[in-house]
């Protein structure tokens, strides 16, 4: 999974660097008062990047949700690993007394 994840940057890097190396005209972009100019390339991928971390802070609550349940369930788990293996050696336990009462002489 890494593996794929390094290939796929690399290659959005790549379609990076190609669209502005043939988009290096001069805008001007306003944001409210404040007047910038770049490359459109720049403000193409500028954009692209607050998308992303958009993207990625509203995935964060579900995210956060889904180990959060997965960390209870494994504390879950692991309590009733526990209370089993407790009743096991009280099986056990008693099938060995009840062993050792039947081998007994009468």
């Amino acid at each position: 999974m890494t593996v794929f994840v390094l290939i796929l940057a690399l290659i959005l890097a790549i379609v990076a660097v190609a669209f502005a190396l043939q988009n290096p005209l001069i805008v001007t972009a306003t944001f409210f008062t404040v007047s910038m100019k770049g490359s459109l390339a720049l403000f193409v991928l500028i954009g692209v990047g607050v998308g992303f971390v958009i993207g990625v802070l509203a995935m964060l609550p579900t995210v956060l949700k889904g180990a959060l349940t997965v960390s209870r369930h494994r504390k879950h788990i692991g309590t009733l690993e526990k209370s089993l293996n407790e009743q096991k050696k009280a099986e056990t336990a008693e099938a060995d007394d009840k062993t050792k009462s039947d081998e007994a002489p009468k």
